[in-house]
């Protein structure tokens, strides 16, 4: 996504010592301007830069806090808004001191309502409804996050623009937000219904619930079956667990384990399988996606998640126990 240079808003907390002074506005170059914006990056790293020195210098036993603080600024300053300019890529900010999913799409969000709030501002036009604005821009920037051009909220061009090219990226990406407001779009997708419920199984693994679920069960199986004692077979007097193949063993065939797994169930791979539609290029259209569900219903899938999550389950057990 292509964004215009925003001022810090992540990845730093700046001590009052290191804000910097106003700026003195240049002429004829707004706020609102590419340039301004530039401007106002390049005096907020200097002012951060300046005063963090001068406080350093009244306070040379406070140095490190005081670089500290200097350091998070210029790395909020530095930061790139977004990583990508197309759909398809990663599109979140690079990790910095606030690093993880959680602050990533907060800041995600933050940055998307910002460019609506813009855009509402620039674009509505008194005698409007402004729900009906809000729809527009709600578009615009959809379609800006699409193709990756600049948003420019002052700009409101006249003529109507092509439509993106069928299958590409730009395409999938607007067919996504149409699917988003039930539209039932169809995307060039050769994927069957079966094919579908095949990778909603391996999907489902993903799901929170589940992967709640796999770090349960691995636990409880490795109290119930002794496995920290067993590892490597330390005099326990029962069969030894050296190599992942044992752990296996021991879910399929020993009677500690016996009923000790949760895998999916049928409303987890039909979620799954809802998140392909929504959520993915790989479901076709409504038909397919309703044909999936239907076929999961009746019990296809069941047998691929609970292979994988008994894999998952497996790999949970290896890495807390050290085979």
């Amino acid at each position: 996504m292509a964004l215009e240079p925003t001022l810090p808003s992540r990845g730093a907390v700046c001590t009052p010592q290191s804000r910097r002074a106003p700026p003195t506005a240049a002429p004829l170059i707004g706020p609102t301007t590419i340039a301004g914006r530039v401007l106002q990056l390049a005096n907020s790293a200097i002012g951060a830069t300046t005063c963090g020195l001068k406080a350093v210098l009244r306070q040379p036993g406070a140095t490190l806090t005081r670089v500290a603080g200097v350091l998070a600024c210029l790395r909020s300053v530095a930061a790139a808004p977004y990583a990508a300019a197309r759909p398809g890529q990663e599109a979140l900010p690079s990790a910095g001191l606030t690093a993880g999913a959680d602050n990533d799409w907060e800041y995600a969000g933050r940055q998307i309502g910002s460019m609506i709030a813009e855009c509402g501002r620039a674009r509505h036009v008194i005698g409007l409804d402004v729900r009906d604005t809000e729809a527009h821009c709600l578009g615009q920037v959809a379609f800006n996050q699409a193709t990756g051009e600049g948003f420019q909220p002052g700009v409101f061009r006249e003529m109507a623009r092509e439509e993106p090219d069928v299958g590409s990226e730009t395409a999938r990406y607007l067919s996504l937000v149409e699917r988003g407001m039930h539209r039932a779009v169809t995307l060039p997708t050769a994927n069957t219904a079966a094919v579908n419920v095949h990778d909603a199984a391996q999907l489902a693994m993903h799901l929170p619930p589940v992967r709640r679920r796999v770090a349960e069960d691995a636990a409880g199986i490795i109290g119930r079956c002794n496995l920290r004692e067993r590892v490597d077979n330390n005099g326990v007097g029962e069969p030894g667990v050296f190599i992942r193949a044992d752990l296996q063993a021991v879910l399929r065939d020993e009677a500690c384990s016996s009923g000790m797994l949760h895998p999916p169930l049928r409303v987890d791979l039909r979620r799954a399988n809802a998140a392909q539609f929504y959520q993915s290029g790989r479901v076709k259209n409504l038909q397919t996606f309703v044909q999936g569900q239907h076929r999961i219903h009746a019990g296809d899938g069941s047998e691929a998640a609970d292979a994988a999550f008994e894999e998952a389950v497996v790999d949970d057990i290896q890495a807390r126990v050290g085979v």
